[in-house]
C-alpha cells in the first residue's frame, strides 16, 4: 500500500517509528471501501432520449450576469418600476378581470425553480428509513436550479358580500432551462427538462377580499 511505503520512507529518512496502517481495519470503518458501481445496464443517449414534457412553451438559452451586464447594462430582475407608493391614495373595489378569468405571463427572470438532495451513506436501517445520519456524501448538498417560463391562470367566482373563491392554475405546465445537478465534490449529473406541473385534480386556491377596504387573502 502506498501509505505503508511512505511511512517505511518517513521511518527511514528521519528516524521516526510510524506504525503500519492497519487496512483491514480501515476497510471496516471507510464507507468508500463499500462503494459499489450502480446496477442495471448502461443506457446510451438514444435509450434515454424522450419527448418534451412542454412542447407548446418557449425555450431560451441561459445568460450568465457577464452577458445580462453587456446586453442590456444591467441584470433584468423581470418585475417593471412600480413607482412611488400610494399609501395615502382613495381605497377602491378591486376590480376582478372580464369572465372571471385571467391568464399571464410569468416573468422568466424573477421565477426560480430548484432542488437540493442530500446523499448520505446511513448504515443503521431506523437512519437509512429518512437519511437521517450525519454520513455526508460528495461533500455537500447536490444543487440544481433553474428559471421557468410558462403561464399563470387565475380564476374566480362572482363575489358575495366583497369575498370571491379563485383559484390557480398553470396551464400545461411552467419548463425550466437545463442544467447540472452538482455536489461540491466528485458529483455531476445533467438535468435535462426541468418542469413543474399542477397535481391532477388539485390547484392552489383561496378567498379574497375585493371590497373598497384593504384587499386581503
Amino acid at each position: 500500500m502506498l501509505a505503508n511505503e511512505l511511512l517505511h520512507l518517513l521511518n527511514s529518512s528521519y528516524g521516526a517509528d510510524f506504525p503500519e496502517v492497519d487496512v483491514q481495519a480501515v476497510i471496516l470503518t471507510d464507507p468508500v471501501a463499500h462503494y459499489r458501481q450502480a446496477a442495471g445496464p448502461n443506457w446510451t443517449s438514444d435509450q434515454l432520449s424522450q419527448p418534451d414534457p412542454f412542447p407548446n412553451l418557449p425555450r431560451s438559452p441561459i445568460k450568465s450576469s457577464a452577458q445580462h451586464h453587456r446586453s442590456n447594462g444591467r441584470v433584468p430582475v423581470g418585475w417593471d418600476d412600480l413607482g412611488e407608493s400610494e399609501e395615502n391614495a382613495p381605497l377602491m373595489p378591486l376590480q376582478l378581470p372580464p369572465g372571471l378569468e385571467q391568464v399571464l405571463p410569468l416573468s422568466k427572470a424573477a421565477s426560480y425553480f430548484g432542488d437540493a438532495i442530500r446523499a448520505v451513506n446511513c448504515r443503521n436501517d431506523k437512519d437509512s428509513q429518512y437519511g437521517s445520519c450525519g454520513s455526508l456524501l460528495f461533500g455537500g448538498l447536490a444543487m440544481v436550479d433553474s428559471h421557468l417560463t410558462g403561464t399563470s391562470g387565475s380564476k374566480f367566482t362572482p363575489p358575495v358580500s366583497n369575498i370571491t373563491h379563485f383559484e390557480v392554475t398553470h396551464g400545461d405546465g411552467l419548463a425550466g432551462d437545463d442544467g447540472v445537478l452538482t455536489a461540491p465534490q466528485f458529483f455531476k449529473m445533467p438535468v435535462l427538462r426541468n418542469g413543474v406541473q399542477d397535481i391532477p385534480g388539485l390547484a392552489c386556491s383561496g378567498d379574497l377580499n375585493c371590497g373598497p377596504e384593504k384587499s386581503a387573502i
